[in-house]
């Protein structure tokens, strides 16, 4: 039997009733004990406060698209309530030093429907360029379908909860976890993808007004939580790594980190593909050419005594992001892939090998290389592959 759509309100504070086979949205982030994760290099944190400091931080997610455009959620539109948005460097852990970048506008397609999240998706423009970037490369139709059929599993990537508060305050689930659940650092989790097609022949669950979202599956309690919406999901094809969309906001069933009940079962969600929005990125493209940052002019006075340059040793510069990185590295690799031959790739190629294919380091590759040039950051590498 077929259900029916069923309207929900969600984000932080409303509890989530998402039950299976009801279709019940829910907003997503990082999953229920989501493993740190700093392999996805364009994920960013976006808050409505500028103020940063050593606590969460982050209101929602996203995903760097260009310098200056950033994709996430849609139903940020529902929650603004005339407040700015400011986003982090990329790929980082929330920290008091870092430098946000404010947002100058958000656009959001005229497709997009509230109660049951279709198309929930935005596109943040930054008044400035957050970091110097190429364009990321997204999905395409043919590459989904490839995905899909494959059953290649697909990575969701965010800042939001990921631990069990109902769990901790002994109490049954929903229940509330607060603005301060989000996390610090980039987590991820994997989801399996499917057609709209098959998630009616495996759930006997139908929408025709979502037919051409991707759905994706995970194991109960592994699906995403609420707290940051607008992360992303990325799928590697071919040692390339795309853009697919955003983490699942919609749900036919979640436990969302205690905030919905959820039921036994597998977790369904499902999100809009980017593809569906190449026009509204051709908008916000034009935007940003029209609109180009300009630098605030600098004194060019000589000075007297001039301050000294920062150097890595005079700010206590630190190598542990490397052993992190490697980390990651080494549950890939394979046997004949040491660590000396992986570290001296990245340094000399800007390239891994993750399970037998060579994968660029991304947008972080010439800090990441210049830092393993030096006997340190070497070292630092080294270490990320020890046991």
């Amino acid at each position: 039997m077929e259900s029916e759509k069923t309207p929900v309100m969600k984000f932080r504070g409303i509890f989530l009733a998402a039950l299976l086979f009801s279709l019940l949205p829910a907003s997503a982030s990082a999953s229920l004990n989501g493993q740190e994760d700093y392999s996805v290099t364009r994920i960013v944190a976006i808050s409505n406060s500028e103020n940063v400091g050593n606590a969460p931080w982050a209101n929602y997610s996203g995903y760097l698209f260009s310098p200056r455009i950033i994709f996430s959620a849609g139903h940020m539109k529902d929650h603004e309530n005339g407040s700015n948005f400011y986003v982090s460097p990329p790929n980082q852990k929330i920290n008091s030093e870092m430098k946000v970048v404010k947002a100058v506008k958000v656009l959001y397609p005229p497709t997009y429907a509230t109660k049951i999240y279709r198309d929930d998706f935005s596109i943040v423009i930054l008044e400035k360029p957050l970091t110097e970037v190429s364009e990321a490369s997204l999905i395409t139709p043919e590459l989904m379908t490839q995905a899909i059929s494959a059953k290649i599993p697909m990575k969701v990537t965010g800042f939001g909860a990921y631990q069990d508060v109902c769990l901790e305050l002994k109490v049954t689930s929903p229940c509330q976890f607060g603005s301060d659940r989000t996390s610090l650092v980039p987590r991820s989790t994997e989801m399996i993808p499917w057609s709209a097609s098959e998630v009616k022949s495996k759930y006997n669950q139908f929408n025709p007004d979502i037919t051409d979202h991707l759905f994706l599956t995970a194991a109960y309690k592994y699906g995403p939580c609420g707290g940051d919406s607008g992360g992303s999901t990325t799928v590697l094809l071919d040692g390339i790594t795309y853009y697919v969309g955003t983490v699942p906001s919609g749900f036919w069933n979640a436990y969302a980190c205690g905030q919905s009940p959820g039921s036994a079962g597998d977790t369904v969600g499902y999100t809009a593909p980017v593809y569906k929005f190449l026009e509204l990125i051709a908008e916000a493209e034009k935007y940003v050419a029209e609109h180009p940052y300009i630098s605030p002019e600098v004194d060019s006075s000589p000075t007297t005594h001039p301050a000294p340059i920062p150097t890595k040793t005079t700010v206590g510069y630190s190598y542990q992001y490397l052993t992190d990185l490697a980390k990651e590295w080494s549950k890939s690799s394979r046997k004949s892939d040491t660590s000396s031959k992986q570290c001296t790739s990245a340094r000399d190629k800007g390239l891994v090998v993750k399970n037998g294919k060579l994968i660029s380091l991304g947008i972080s590759e010439t800090m990441i290389r210049n830092d393993l040039k030096t006997k340190a950051g070497y070292a630092a590498c080294l270490k990320g592959f020890k046991k």
